[in-house]
Parts: C-alpha cells; structure tokens; sequence
C-alpha cells in the first residue's frame, strides 16, 4: 500500500526539515522508514476503536497547549 500524501510528506517536506538539521543520510533515512511505518500502521488499524482513541489521546493532551484559545475539539485537528 503506497500513498501519494504520505509518500509527498516523508519525501519532500519531511526528508527536507531533517536535511535542515544537517542529518547524516543514512539517520535521515531511518527516521524516514520509522514515521513512514507508523503512519501506514495507524491507517491500517483506524477502524480499532480503541486504538484510534488510544493515537488520539495525545492530540488531546498536547492541544490544551496549543494558541490561539480555541475549543479543544477544534485545538486537535489544527
């Protein structure tokens, strides 16, 4: 299963805010293959209920943080 936005994302913006870093290739690579994998991993299993709640669960506690003030269901999709 090969996706265009996801293969868009880790390829170029991704692959290009770690080169910014100065990342050595081989490293830029494995994170690459790591995040790629992960987000195969969560769209394969989106359908397990509590797994979705479990990824999602993150998004909420990070996006009390998150500015401008905002309702939290609208903080977690931005």
């Amino acid at each position: 299963m090969k996706n265009e936005m996801i293969e868009k994302y880790v390829e170029g913006i991704l692959n290009n805010i770690l080169k910014s870093f100065s990342i050595p290739d081989n490293i830029i690579q494995e994170v690459k293959d790591s995040i790629r994998e992960n987000i195969y991993s969560i769209i394969f299993h989106w359908n397990d209920i509590e797994f979705r709640k479990a990824v999602l669960i993150t998004g909420m506690e990070e996006a009390k943080f998150y500015e401008p003030e905002a309702e939290i269901d609208i903080k977690c999709v931005l």
